[in-house]
């Protein structure tokens, strides 16, 4: 029998989101990678990953 666990299981550290660099389009790159891979399981997983396209949307290509 499969052990379910809670929604969300991961949360994200405010202050860590506050050291992020949004100029660098690497690193925003690699923040919505990470936010399309596992937004079922961080808390506001979704509205992250749409949050991390735009900003490196608009750093890519503005």
């Amino acid at each position: 029998m499969p052990i379910t666990l809670p929604d969300p299981v991961l949360a994200l550290s405010m202050a860590s989101l506050q050291k992020l660099n949004t100029a660098d389009v690497d690193q925003l790159a690699n923040l919505w990678n990470v936010f399309t891979k596992c937004k079922e399981s961080i808390e506001s997983g979704r509205r992250l990953e749409n949050l991390s396209w735009r900003l490196w949307f608009r750093e890519a290509h503005l």
